[in-house]
């Protein structure tokens, strides 16, 4: 039951790591694929642990001294990296299972997506926005990833990306987890439209097209960005997007701004208006998107 023991621990020498995955291998047929997955998260916890708060406050007074440069943007996307924390399985009580037949790896070893979490102003210049944008999305890659590993993936609480304006400040969800990673990226994008629409576009082109959270919240807010994509480029997007993602509700609020944002220009919004209520939205917008 070493696992349940390592499983509280912040990691080993690496050479007990090493004879660990050596004997796992060696001793295949004495281990479950259960067990050997199960070290082997572990080992990856232990492997990519991190100090985010020291590695940044480090980070920023080397900044302080000699300036922004792409290794500075290099480390800085580095300590942002979302990363796998492992503890006991809390849920599976105080013990280990006396039996490991018929016991699965979550019931050995509890796993979590951490997010590193910076509450100060960054301000990464100009002439590094694409570089950053760039790097910043494979975070949101890996972030996809490990939370679709785990499980749990359809269930993220990823915050709207524009605020409610009827809130007085802002709800605490868009500053934690994911959802203060994600819109961080966002913000770096809506500089980029500004500054260089043409490598924004080539950034939207490099999103993820069959992801149904954070790929497809990104496209869905697109779409309503005139400066970013045509109306027939809109028009496209959204009528591509499947069922599950165009009525889910985690993703409405950016739907409905992002069609509001099209809807004023649309040359037959005087016959959509006509049409019978139970005429299909999609239906409605393959005609006023074309």
């Amino acid at each position: 039951m070493g696992f349940w023991w390592a499983s509280h621990q912040v990691g080993v020498h690496a050479e007990i790591q090493n004879h660990i995955l050596f004997e796992l291998e060696r001793r295949k047929k004495e281990t479950t694929p259960e067990v050997r997955r199960a070290w082997r998260y572990i080992f990856e916890a232990w492997k990519t642990r991190k100090n985010d708060f020291h590695d940044w406050y480090r980070l920023k007074a080397s900044i302080d001294i000699d300036g922004w440069s792409d290794a500075a943007i290099r480390e800085l996307v580095s300590i942002w990296q979302p990363f796998l924390k492992v503890e006991w399985p809390y849920n599976s009580g105080p013990k280990p299972p006396e039996c490991l037949n018929g016991v699965g790896f979550r019931q050995m070893v509890n796993l979590d997506v951490t997010y590193p979490e910076f509450h100060e102003q960054i301000d990464i210049p100009d002439e590094y926005l694409v570089t950053a944008i760039r790097a910043f999305r494979k975070n949101l890659e890996i972030a996809a990833s490990l939370e679709k590993e785990q499980g749990v993936y359809n269930f993220l609480n990823l915050a709207p990306i524009e605020p409610d304006s009827d809130l007085e400040g802002e709800s605490s969800d868009r500053h934690y987890g994911i959802s203060h990673t994600f819109l961080f990226y966002v913000d770096l994008l809506k500089r980029l439209i500004i500054q260089n629409p043409g490598a924004a576009k080539q950034e939207y082109l490099a999103w993820w097209t069959d992801d149904d959270q954070i790929f497809a919240r990104l496209r869905i807010w697109a779409s309503g960005r005139q400066d970013l994509l045509a109306g027939s480029e809109a028009g496209h997007l959204l009528c591509s997007l499947n069922d599950g993602v165009f009525w889910d509700s985690h993703h409405a609020r950016d739907l409905l701004l992002a069609l509001g944002q099209r809807w004023s220009n649309s040359p037959v919004v005087g016959e959509v208006s006509n049409l019978p209520p139970a005429f299909q939205l999609r239906n409605i917008l393959l005609m006023y998107l074309f």
